[in-house]
């Protein structure tokens, strides 16, 4: 349990004691009810001076930029279905390259776009270029939390995985001086999310077939 967790029970529990303690009085009852709501009020404000004074867990984030702002690589694709790789160098994120000595290579991992361009030589080998754009929660760019994607060639076949699991947290602003302003809302926890764009450009030997499933994204972009 982290630290604001803690104190806010210590608050809660203050609190409790605060309002039992006035109800063991035999006060008038108005008194009693203004008692409590002063109560009330000095717990709002401990909790307020206290989470802000409690060191930052993430850093600043930057403005958000709106959803028409976000890069998408499908900007470069014309209406022939041609990629334009001059302008995707700029999100070229990393490369490599495998030997390959098959026939044939089976394309496994759905939720890619993958070009294909057939080389005029029977070289042995795969060469792969990954392109990505970034991840944005709420229009705030997080690319940097998204792992490597880890890939490689084994037989006939080319294999993607995500180097870790993607574990996301939304902080919201303390509860206490919003608790009665027009911005509370239940509709907060709502998170617009926008995944970057994953592609992958395969340069094959021209004895090499790809083979894929029909609902995949592949290309075949011409020399």
């Amino acid at each position: 349990m982290g630290i604001p967790a803690i104190l806010l029970i210590i608050i809660l529990i203050v609190g409790v004691l605060i309002a039992r303690v006035t109800l063991r009085n035999k006060f008038v009852f108005g008194k009693q009810i203004k008692i409590l709501f002063c109560s009330y009020v000095v717990v709002l404000l401990i909790s307020l001076i206290v989470s802000l004074i409690l060191p930052k867990q993430v850093g600043t984030l930057p403005k958000p930029i709106e959803t028409d702002g976000i890069p998408t690589l499908y900007t470069f694709l014309d209406e022939e279905d041609q990629w334009d790789m001059e302008g995707l160098e700029k999100y070229k994120f990393d490369e490599a390259e495998f030997p390959f000595n098959e026939e044939e290579l089976h394309l496994y991992a759905d939720g890619f776009t993958y070009v294909i361009e057939e080389r005029q030589d029977t070289e042995n080998k795969l060469d792969i270029a990954h392109y990505r754009t970034s991840t944005f929660v709420n229009g705030i760019d997080i690319s940097q939390e998204i792992p490597e994607l880890i890939y490689e060639v084994n037989d006939q076949g080319l294999y993607i995985n995500l180097d870790e699991q993607v574990d996301l947290e939304i902080r919201q602003q303390p509860f206490p001086y919003r608790l009665f302003s027009e911005k509370h809302s239940n509709n907060e926890s709502y998170m617009d999310v926008h995944f970057g764009d994953e592609l992958f450009y395969i340069t094959v030997p021209e004895h090499v077939t790809v083979i894929y499933e029909e609902y995949m994204n592949v290309y075949f972009n011409e020399q």
